[in-house]
C-alpha cells in the first residue's frame, strides 16, 4: 500500500527538514563548486572501490479528522556485486476510524460510534540494478531498476456493537510482482543519509472474503481480481562500504 498518499507527502516534506538541516550545518553547501571533493560517494558504484549495503526506512503517524493511523516500512539490501543487490522490506500500516452521531444495536444514539480499524502487512523482496550515470552519481544520484515480489494481507473490522452500514470484518491476502524505476540521493555529501524513491507499475492477485451480518445470521462473500496498479515508494536509506 505504498502508493501515493498522504504518507508520502507527509514524508517527503520531513525529507526536506532533514536536508535542509544537514545543509545548515555545512557553510559551504550553498555554494556552487564543482571541484569539491564528496567524502562519502554514492552506493552502489560499479565503478567504486567498494561493494555497498544498506538499511532503509520510515515511520509515519497521521491524523485526519475522525481517522488516525501509522505506517512503516524496515528495509536491507545487500550488495551481490558493486551494482547489484537484493533485499527484503517489511511494511506495516495500522488505521482506525469513526462516525459521528450513530446509533448502536440498543437504539442508543452517541456522538461518535461505528468504529473500524485496519492492520495491513506485507514483505517484499528485491532486485535491483544500478546503473553508472557518471553526471549523476557526481551529483549524488544513483539511479536503478528493481523488480519485486510481494505478499501480503488486510484484516478490516467494524465494531459489532453499532448498527452497520457495510461489512462485519473483510480479510484480504494478495501476491504481486513489479518493475520499478527509481534513485537513492544523496541529502549530503558530509553523509551516508539519503533519501530512497521509485515508482512504476505491478500486477496483483487478491484473494477477499467479506464477511456480512443480516438478521442475527452472517453471510460470506468471495472473490479473486487480478489487475494493474502504480506504486510510489519514498523512503530514508542509510548506507555502507564492506
Amino acid at each position: 500500500m505504498d502508493n501515493f498518499s498522504l504518507n508520502s507527502l507527509l514524508l517527503m516534506v520531513l525529507c526536506m527538514g532533514v536536508q535542509v538541516a544537514l545543509l545548515a550545518q555545512d557553510p559551504h553547501s550553498s555554494i556552487p563548486d564543482s571541484g569539491r571533493h564528496k567524502t562519502v560517494g554514492t552506493p552502489y558504484d560499479p565503478a567504486g572501490a567498494h561493494r555497498t549495503w544498506s538499511i532503509k526506512g520510515k515511520v509515519l503517524p497521521f491524523i485526519v479528522g475522525n481517522e488516525a493511523g501509522a505506517s512503516g516500512l524496515l528495509g536491507l539490501e545487500y550488495g551481490l556485486t558493486k551494482n547489484q543487490s537484493i533485499g527484503i522490506d517489511a511494511f506495516a500500516e495500522y488505521q482506525e476510524s469513526a462516525h459521528d452521531n450513530v446509533s448502536d444495536t440498543a437504539g442508543v444514539q452517541h456522538a461518535t460510534g461505528e468504529y473500524w480499524h485496519s492492520w495491513e502487512k506485507a514483505i517484499f523482496l528485491n532486485y535491483r540494478y544500478y546503473f553508472r550515470e557518471k553526471d549523476g552519481r557526481e551529483d549524488g544520484i544513483a539511479p536503478y531498476i528493481v523488480g519485486f515480489l510481494r505478499y501480503g494481507r488486510i484484516d478490516r473490522y467494524y465494531d459489532p456493537l453499532y448498527v452497520l452500514s457495510s461489512y462485519l470484518s473483510e480479510h484480504e491476502r494478495h501476491y504481486s510482482a513489479g518493475l520499478l524505476g527509481g534513485f537513492t540521493g544523496s541529502l549530503s555529501d558530509k553523509h551516508r543519509l539519503g533519501l530512497d524513491i521509485n515508482t512504476g507499475l505491478f500486477i496483483k492477485k487478491k484473494d477477499i472474503w467479506t464477511v456480512y451480518r443480516e438478521n442475527d445470521s452472517e453471510r460470506i462473500t468471495r472473490r479473486r481480481p487480478i489487475g494493474p496498479g502504480f506504486r510510489l515508494s519514498v523512503n530514508l536509506v542509510w548506507w555502507f562500504p564492506r
